[in-house]
């Protein structure tokens, strides 16, 4: 088997290349003499209920028993002797008979395993081989065989155990999963998983004070988040990069939980480890708790990368793209709406048809990736549907191929090209940072003598000021149009005014009055002002 020929000879080293016997320490590192096994080797199972399900009567005399597909409903949880006998209450245990006991999840520190034919729960039954000797592990691995520890209502073995490289300061959980579907076969997965918590070169404590001074920098920004929120109120949230600002600061938070949850869990479990070496200690959590870490981390840096083309948009063909997609985003979204639709289809489509044949449709989400795929260029699954049905395979590929790779995409490129258009002839769609800011260094190169003004560009730049220079000179003649127009004006309605007066038949004013009113020197009154 390959338990007992493979598996179990490569964890425990046996002799030197001399002969040499190997001392109690020397046994506890893998055949390669680096890596160190923390604590036993664990083989836990899950298993379902006998007679789970109920066989049709047809078959009731040919069928030994039904058992179902592994669910929580199902699953076995009572404990049993050796060969999976009922335990009486004054039965007596083998030692190895504790691999017929359940433990509940709470109990071994087990987390539910996501596997290809299901979820599987934490819990189960448990066979530590604590011997750090091959032989005792091998005879305790015999026995496990002879006792028929897995049979027809196993659903699934795990192999469990953690190594710790020193040289490199690692850990490493490693769990083989070895599936056993209800319609026979095994699927087997090995599962692998390092991770660094320790400071201890001088890396790891250059690497602990940037963490340190990142949490200063986060504190901070949360302080003049809080100021900025309770100035602008509702109004903060509508803007998408104080979202982004605050969702940073959020998952930098949860990142911070994260980092001390698995330091206290590592340091627990080292503690156990230490009081008792053969007791087995699931790193399972910890794992869990640096995988989650390491994903909260990724997701800030995502969002660090993407608060950075806040920056970018003072470049002109940055700015340019962004306005191209603005503008086109109405169109785009209808577009992403029938892509959508038809996407589904065309994997709704192969999964109904292939499902039970080929793999890659056998579910959903599989084949959502395989039309994926294709759209990139990838046709290796083309013989294997035409395998199945020479008629709707190749129907189904080249429809697919020509609905959403060459007609959708080609509208695709058509709405970019005509936004493109639009853009570059009405320049009021970009923003105007990207031209001020070019200018600006521009022409502080050409200041300090790094390079040479380009007329051709240095007009392009100015562009903005000249137009605005342009606009000022033609409303300052325009207004002096208007004002020597209403001067013009006055002076004609005075003009008129006063030869109206002259051929009235109202007496005029008196010459002392009129000279009062025009301010200069009496005259005499003459003849025609007589007889007038």
């Amino acid at each position: 088997m390959w338990t007992q020929e493979v598996f179990l000879p490569g964890l425990y080293s046996s002799k030197w290349y001399n002969g040499k016997e190997n001392g109690w320490i020397d046994r506890l590192y893998l055949d390669n003499r680096v890596s160190f096994r923390l604590g036993p080797i664990r083989f836990r199972q899950v298993r379902v209920k006998p007679n789970s399900c109920k066989a049709p009567e047809i078959f009731s005399g040919y069928l030994l028993d039904c058992n179902e597909p592994y669910s929580i409903l199902s699953e076995a949880t009572s404990n049993f002797t050796l060969h999976w006998q009922p335990m009486s209450e004054n039965g007596t245990e083998d030692p190895i008979g504790l691999a017929f006991k359940y433990n509940s999840a709470w109990k071994i520190n087990g987390i539910p395993y996501v596997g290809e034919e299901g979820t599987y729960a934490g819990g189960g039954y448990v066979a530590d081989l604590r011997s750090s000797r091959i032989q005792n592990v091998l005879g305790d691995v015999q026995k496990l065989i002879d006792s028929d520890w897995i049979d027809r209502y196993t659903r699934a073995v795990f192999i469990e155990f953690t190594l710790y490289n020193v040289n490199v300061d690692l850990y490493t959980t490693v769990t083989y999963v070895f599936e056993i579907p209800a319609y026979g076969g095994i699927i087997p997965v090995a599962n692998f998983y390092s991770f660094r918590l320790t400071f201890n070169s001088a890396t790891s404590i250059i690497l602990l004070a940037a963490q340190v001074l990142y949490v200063i920098i986060v504190i901070v920004l949360f302080v003049r988040e809080l100021y900025h929120i309770r100035k602008q109120q509702k109004a903060y949230f509508r803007s998408t990069w104080n979202v982004l600002e605050l969702m940073t600061i959020i998952l930098s938070f949860a990142a911070f939980g994260l980092f001390a949850t698995r330091y206290a869990v590592l340091q627990k479990s080292l503690e156990t480890l230490q009081k008792n070496r053969k007791e087995f200690v699931n790193f399972t959590p910890l794992w869990v708790a640096s995988m989650a870490y390491d994903y909260t981390v990724a997701s800030i840096v995502f969002i660090a990368n993407i608060k950075m083309l806040r920056l970018f948009r003072f470049n002109r063909m940055l700015g340019f793209l962004m306005a191209v997609l603005a503008n086109a985003l109405p169109a785009l979204a209808s577009l992403g709406i029938i892509f959508i639709v038809a996407f589904a289809a065309y994997s709704l489509c192969p999964l109904l048809i292939f499902g039970s044949h080929v793999y890659t449709y056998s579910t959903f989400l599989r084949a959502l990736e395989t039309q994926f795929t294709t759209l990139l260029g990838r046709t290796e699954y083309f013989p294997l549907i035409k395998a199945v049905d020479a008629f709707w395979g190749p129907m189904i590929f080249f429809s697919f191929s020509f609905a959403c790779v060459i007609f959708l995409m080609n509208i695709f490129v058509t709405v970019i090209n005509i936004s493109m258009n639009e853009v570059e002839n009405n320049p009021d769609l970009m923003s105007p940072e990207s031209e001020v800011v070019t200018y600006v260094v521009r022409s502080i190169k050409s200041t300090l003598g790094f390079g040479k003004r380009d007329e051709g560009n240095a007009m392009e730049y100015h562009g903005a000021f000249d137009s605005m220079d342009a606009r000022m000179a033609s409303l300052n003649e325009s207004l002096d149009k208007m004002l020597l127009h209403d001067l013009a004006e006055m002076s004609l309605r005075q003009r008129q005014l006063g030869e109206c007066r002259r051929k009235s038949s109202f007496p005029q004013p008196l010459p002392e009055l009129r000279s009062k009113e025009g301010g200069g020197p009496r005259r005499k009154r003459d003849k025609t002002d007589t007889a007038t």
